[in-house]
């Protein structure tokens, strides 16, 4: 099969029909957009409508969510707030009905296509180092995924040692002991010092990745542009003038750096990737030839630059406070060790005899309790599939959907220590063999082929394993692994009992 994925096509006319007849040349069976389809541009419903015509395999971006109502405008920069809010004004309910229904994450056997990265895709969080991509191939374990989003073209490579590996875009044949994070770039407006729209084309068959770079019509854009006075110009036509790319971001909400990070999608499931209606059409535009290194060299360094610069000023700004937070703990705990304690100001000594100890005196504290039962009344659901179910006043969780369907339990560890995990579930034999995993905290546990009991109303007690858990609040998911996994079991309760003293 053979895939062309675009994204970030914002609206622009000119960019999106130069790539679109040139993946028509290219000979792509299968269009997916990345989203971002809309804002900013001068265009949005023209544009939507030519997508949607040629392209089965939509998905939502952040900008697609502000122009239906679904993010809140105030995370936006004030161009792009205002982009967004003339965008909503654009569209027909048609359009805002579809947008409003499209879904965060697609997939195809072993390819994942998600807007912005796939921890949790409705966060919009940004991609930009070789941090950010460990934390993405942690939160899937697909071979390959494509991002858009950043609007800065790049692959990062997961080698077999572990390392990952940033590559500029080019022409490449992919190692299938690998696994790989490829960003688009944008159509509709490129920010890594082009001026021509960016997608990407990969063949499943050959394993080959082609970054494409289209030129489209700049005077036809800008005349648009100046028909919308409310719209900003965007970067790459200044820098034609000298001027510099903006460091601009709608928002970015950065995710925990951890292994057991939880994909959660709220604005849809996961659905499987469509074979698109149109394939070969008419001749391709002119393309521009990829860049050399050298080529490359200059202004996307600068941005670069740009982004490390800002690093530097976070951080010392969080070393900033958090200074001002230990010296103003220093100051409290000097303050409360000049007090006396309460209970010895002003009291008078009682003398007492060995036989009158008093009740208060033999008074022991109560030991933390050893289990913790976590039921499923008190569970959230996560995902489209799940319910409660009652029967005989006992509640359980069933209809376990596809592999976005999870629970979670909000609990207090009474003590740190080790845990046995047992789960109390039911799942008649044709439908056993499933996976799945607990995860609390960093500890995990992972059960593979779970057996059948007699029934779905016949529940037995299964061991899962031991974790070792911190004291204090904690959050509990219970998720199934690999692929969909339809009637994973109905779930009564999960135990934690501590082992160690």
């Amino acid at each position: 099969m053979r895939y062309a994925i675009v994204s970030d096509i914002h609206a622009n006319w000119q960019a999106w029909s130069a790539v679109r007849d040139d993946l028509r040349a290219q000979k792509a069976e299968v269009v997916v957009c990345l989203g971002d389809v809309v804002g900013y541009g001068p265009c949005p419903q023209r544009v939507l409508d030519d997508v949607r015509a040629c392209c089965d395999n939509l998905l939502m971006g952040n900008h697609e969510a502000a122009a239906v109502g679904q993010l809140d405008l105030d995370i936006f920069n004030p161009e792009a707030r205002k982009a967004a809010e003339w965008t909503a004004t654009q569209l027909n309910a048609d359009s805002q009905k579809f947008l409003g229904e499209l879904p965060m994450v697609l997939e195809a056997e072993q390819i994942l296509f998600v807007h912005a990265e796939p921890v949790a895709p409705e966060e919009w969080g940004y991609v930009e180092s070789t941090a950010d991509a460990q934390t993405c191939f942690k939160a899937s374990d697909k071979r390959l995924t494509f991002v858009g989003h950043t609007h800065f073209p790049e692959v990062y490579t997961l080698l077999a040692d572990g390392r990952i590996t940033q590559t500029q875009p080019t022409v490449l044949t992919l190692d299938s002991g690998m696994r790989y994070l490829v960003n688009v770039g944008s159509v509709g407006e490129p920010r890594d010092g082009s001026v021509t729209a960016s997608y990407c084309l990969f063949d499943d068959a050959t394993r080959q990745l082609e970054f494409r770079r289209v030129a489209f019509d700049l005077q036809a854009l800008a005349a648009d542009l100046q028909q919308q006075p409310q719209l900003g110009v965007p970067w790459f036509l200044k820098e034609r003038v000298g001027e510099a790319p903006p460091e601009k971001r709608e928002h970015a909400i950065r995710v925990p750096k951890v292994a057991t990070t939880k994909i959660r999608v709220q604005a849809g499931n996961r659905v499987r990737i469509q074979v698109g209606r149109h394939q070969v059409l008419q001749a391709a535009p002119v393309v521009s030839p990829m860049p050399t290194p050298a080529q490359m060299q200059g202004k996307p360094a600068r941005a670069a630059d740009s982004r490390q610069r800002r690093t530097i000023w976070l951080a010392a700004i969080f070393f900033f406070v958090a200074a001002i937070l230990l010296v103003g703990a220093a100051v409290v705990f000097l303050l409360h060790q000049r007090k006396p304690p309460a209970a010895t100001r002003g009291a008078v000594p009682v003398a007492r005899t060995a036989g009158a100890t008093s009740q208060a005196a033999m008074a022991v504290a109560p030991l933390p309790p050893r289990v913790v039962t976590l039921s499923a009344t008190e569970a959230r659901l996560h995902g489209m599939g799940l319910r409660k179910e009652t029967s005989n006043s006992v509640t359980n969780i069933g209809w376990w959907n596809s592999p976005m369907d999870y629970v979670s339990w909000s609990l207090s560890i009474p003590q740190a220590g080790t845990y046995e995990v047992s789960i109390r579930y039911a799942v008649p034999p044709t439908h056993s063999g499933r996976d799945f995993e607990i995860t609390c905290g960093p500890a995990r546990l992972f059960y593979k082929k779970l057996p059948g009991t007699e029934g779905w109303s016949t529940p037995q007690t299964l061991y899962v394993g031991r974790m070792q858990l911190a004291a204090g609040a904690q959050e509990l998911f219970v998720k199934p692994v690999g692929g969909r996994k339809f009637g994973l079991m109905n779930l009564w309760e999960v135990c934690l009992q501590r082992t160690d003293e």
